[in-house]
This record gives structure tokens, sequence and C-alpha cells, in this order.
């Protein structure tokens, strides 16, 4: 089967938040895997969905956060410029003083520095991103060693093309480094601060233009910081389903506990014929696990086949 994928065509810069989410999104390969934990099989194989996460809820400690900290860098040379050069219009400038207080006050409120309250509030005016992360190509060891759980967790063959035609505009590709997360930083600043004198995207006057459209910045930013990670785990090969609040159709938001703590999450169908395989981690006991997923499966009449990982885990 065809694995090609469609690239995203790159265009002129938006200031509209929801075709700047859509200019991120492209189809994915016709072949995806997904890593899962034993509970989080039975979930997806019971409820014939797959759990997207609220993203600063993500194992990655650094999601959204690390791309708005770039943003915060880009607002700190504008800032810089300006003061030395004058390279801003009034309102430009206005605008820049804005999101620089914004930005900190983000920082602040993930490090603990801002009250509860206001921290809650800020976010709930922002998009919310939420995911579920795939990768492509054949799983290796650094996979199973790490979304594998070592040995421990289970990987899914999903064909992408029978998934919702709605989901497969979903997702995005990840890019990885600090070039491509200026790329979209600059891009977004671009858009909204084109030339000295004007700017873009936004018919408003009167005194709060600045907060308004420092605001709208900020929103575009958190929207396309689900879309790159740092250089690091460039070996992941990763793309990801997205789901953005306020601006993707209403879905429901369900809650669930990770140790301690709550966790957000919404729902994509999977339906069982689009899952082609189910990979089993070699920590587990191959023959019982693989025998009662079989089990299970020929009784839902699901054609899946079921093999084992053989990357040998202590």
């Amino acid at each position: 089967m065809d694995d090609t994928t469609t690239e995203p065509v790159i265009g002129q810069p938006a200031t509209d938040l929801e075709a700047i989410v859509k200019s991120q999104r492209v189809e994915p390969p016709n072949t995806l895997y997904h890593f899962t934990s034993a509970d989080g099989l039975c979930g997806i194989l019971r409820e014939r969905t797959v759990r997207l996460t609220r993203a600063v809820c993500s194992s990655d400690a650094q999601e959204v956060r690390h791309v708005v900290d770039c943003a915060r860098i880009r607002v700190e040379v504008l800032r810089e410029m300006d003061a030395e050069c004058k390279t801003l219009s009034d309102t430009d400038r206005a605008v820049v003083e804005k999101l620089w207080d914004r930005l900190k006050n983000d920082y602040k409120g993930w490090y603990g520095e801002m009250s509860l309250g206001y921290s809650v509030a800020f976010d709930s005016l922002l998009p919310d991103p939420y995911i579920a992360c795939f990768c492509t190509g054949a799983p290796g060891l650094l996979h199973w060693g790490h979304y594998g759980r070592a040995g421990e967790g289970f990987c899914l063959e999903i064909n992408s093309t029978l998934l919702p035609e709605v989901w497969r505009k979903r997702f995005v590709r990840v890019r990885y480094g600090i070039g491509e997360e200026l790329v979209d930083v600059s891009g977004i600043f671009n858009a909204f601060l084109p030339v000295k004198g004007q700017t873009a995207g936004i018919v408003a006057t009167g005194p709060d233009i600045a907060s308004l459209i420092a605001e709208r910045i900020e929103a575009a930013v958190r929207a396309v910081s689900i879309g790159t990670k740092d250089e690091a785990f460039d070996a992941e090969n990763e793309w990801r389903v997205t789901w953005l609040r306020g601006v993707d159709d209403q879905l429901p938001i369900r809650l669930r506990t990770v140790g301690p703590e709550f966790v957000s999450y919404v729902e994509m169908p999977l339906p069982i014929e689009a899952v082609r395989r189910i990979y089993v981690g070699s920590k587990r006991d191959v023959r019982r696990t693989a025998g009662s997923l079989a089990a299970y499966l020929h009784d839902q009449h699901a054609f899946v086949e079921i093999e084992e990982c053989h990357i040998p885990f202590r």
C-alpha cells in the first residue's frame, strides 16, 4: 500500500486562527503506529476510540511552553531593536509591550509564580490543544524503549485511510529543532506586524486594540506549538492527531486520573477494521497475552494480526 503523504503548502501567513491551524495540518501516511499500555489497549479495543490528551498534560514537560518561550525570545529581540532603532510603529510597539507582559505572565503561571485563579482564567481564553501521538516507519528500540514501556507495552499498526475523514484532516507532522520553531513564530509575528506603520488582520479601534492583537498573536503561537518539538526527539518520526478547543467542532471533554493528577481528554473514533496488527512487548508472557487478545478479537469478528516485539529487553 502506498505510504506517501502530502506536504503542507506554505502560503501567505494568516491572521485568522482557524486558517493558521489548518495551514499546519496535512493528511497522514497510510500506515501509522501508536504505542499504549495494557490498560490503554483495553480501552481502545473496548471503546473503539483513541484518547487525545490535553497537550500541556503530556509526558513532555516542555510541551507548548517550548514554542511559547521562543515567542518570548522573539518579543525580547523586537523590544531591543526598537529601543535602539525605533523599528516599530506606535501601534506595533504597544502590541509588543502587551505581548511581552502576557508571555511573562504565562511563564510565571507555568512555574507556579502566579495565582491559580489568574492562570486558569488566562488559559481559558486561549486555544487548548489536545493530541494523540503516532509514528511512521517500523518502530525500533527508541520507540519501544520510551513509548513501549521498555517492552511492557503494546503497539498498534493502523491503516489511517480507514479513519473518519474529518480526523484524517487533523494530523500534523511534527518538525524538530529551534529553527523550525522560530520559523513558525516569525511567520506569526510577520502576519500581525508586517510593515512599520501597519497592523494586519484586525478591524478594531480604541485603546484596547493592542491588547486584542497581543492576545491573538499568543493564541496563534499556542495553536502552532503542537507541530514542533525539541531537536533531541527528531528520531521519533512523530505525527499527531490534534483537536483545539475553540477552533474545531465541539466535543465532550472527559476526565481521567494519572497518578495523583487529573488529566482531561477527548476521543477520536478508531474503527476496529483500521487496526491491522497489534505488537506485544517482549517483557510480557506472549503466549498468554496474545492468546487472550486473539480470543477477544475472534469473538468481535475482528481480523487483526498479533505479533511479538523481538527487541530483547531484560
